[in-house]
């Protein structure tokens, strides 16, 4: 019996050699003996959390993060050895497993680890979280004012013997603007915590405050770790600055033509009639849409890579297809068609949206086949 191939509808390629190209130019900005956790939530921005991180592995990255308890068991079970931390509070049902798995949890106040330290039967490792000025969670620390209430409540979670506590963190908000002074100020509360709890004789473990734009931007307070994310993944937290060059997009979004249609003036295409053609024109229907995670936005806006020429988008984005302009393009059913990547990277699209390059990339659904090459 003949087994039938079917090509693959829409293909996420990963491309692990950008994804370690990302890694060694983050790698050559930190201190000799500054660690580098690689932030793998969201499924790795989209990228696929446990084949990166088995990646990024090989490569000598021994920390991982994550945002929730089960993408942290789902980077266990695919064989990940090395440390893993939740940005999220555990609930108490999750600590034996947290436990059992050697996965390291945040806790956000002292009412929180006495509830995990009443729960959990062994112990379970855990990294403390600062609010110097993000204003989502954390003990709370804005300003010098707020250091002695800080790291009393810090001291409260240090009598819970179930919790081994390893390390301290915050998160700026504003890293990105280096004309503000916001950073400077967030690690000028979060550096006077430190002092105070060194003062009071209490432990810190790891300290920690620099994602991808405090790596780039903020040399100066890298500390013992920093936590590098859409940096990994090829864009700066910055679109335009000389990272954005230096960085390699390791994701190339692809779909492909199903069908050629040739219009005459005045054709409508697509739903609500939003697209009138002007002229005799050549349009290819393509299997992407906002099912896929294309947003809908994009409708007349976008464009995408045939042959390395740009296919505008022609009326709206459907759940399931999309057209687009190739009246001047050479193609055939079965022709790929570039959504993103390294010749037109997301944050065109994020552009254009509004947006970011990390809602972009996250957005990409599981009906794309993420193939690692």
């Amino acid at each position: 019996m003949e087994v039938l191939t079917v090509p693959e509808r829409t293909v996420a390629k990963i491309k692990k050699e950008n994804l370690i190209h990302n890694l060694n130019i983050l790698k050559s900005k930190l201190a000799q003996n500054c660690r580098l956790m690689a932030v793998v939530k969201a499924d790795a921005y989209g990228h696929g959390a446990v084949e990166c991180a088995k990646t990024l592995a090989e490569n000598g990255v021994k920390h991982f993060a994550v945002a929730t308890f089960n993408e942290a068991v789902e980077l266990r079970i695919g064989g990940i050895k090395g440390d893993i931390l939740i940005f999220c509070e555990p609930q108490p049902d999750e600590t034996a497993i947290a436990s059992s798995l050697n996965i390291i949890s945040t806790v956000f106040s002292s009412e929180k680890a006495e509830q995990l330290n009443e729960f959990t039967k062994g112990s379970i490792r855990v990294h403390i979280k600062i609010d110097t000025g993000m204003s989502r969670a954390g003990i709370y620390c804005h300003t010098r004012d707020d250091v002695e209430a800080a790291a009393a409540e810090v001291a409260r979670i240090h009598q819970c013997k179930k919790l081994s506590i390893e390390g301290i963190y915050t998160h700026f908000s504003s890293a990105d603007d280096i004309t503000s002074d916001v950073t400077d100020s967030q690690f000028t509360a979060f550096n006077a915590l430190l002092g105070k709890l060194k003062q009071m004789s209490i432990p810190t473990g790891i300290r920690h405050i620099c994602a991808s734009s405090g790596i780039l931007y903020y040399p100066q307070y890298h500390l013992d770790m920093v936590r590098a994310g859409i940096a990994l993944y090829g864009y700066s937290p910055k679109p335009g600055d000389e990272y954005s060059q230096l960085f390699k997009p390791v994701m190339q979004l692809e779909a492909h033509i199903v069908h050629i249609t040739k219009l005459k003036p005045y054709d409508c295409v697509s739903y609500g009639r939003a697209y009138t053609s002007a002229c005799d024109m050549k349009v290819a229907t393509v299997t992407i849409g906002y099912g896929d995670g294309y947003n809908r936005s994009l409708s007349n806006v976008d464009y995408m890579l045939v042959g390395g020429k740009k296919a505008p988008i022609c009326g709206r984005v459907c759940m399931d297809i999309t057209v687009i302009d190739v009246t001047d393009i050479d193609c055939k059913i079965g022709d790929t068609a570039i959504v993103f990547g390294e010749a037109k990277p997301a944050d065109i699209i994020a552009k254009k949206l509004n947006t970011i390059s990390y809602e972009v990339l996250c957005n990409i659904g599981k009906r794309f086949k993420r193939t690692y090459q």
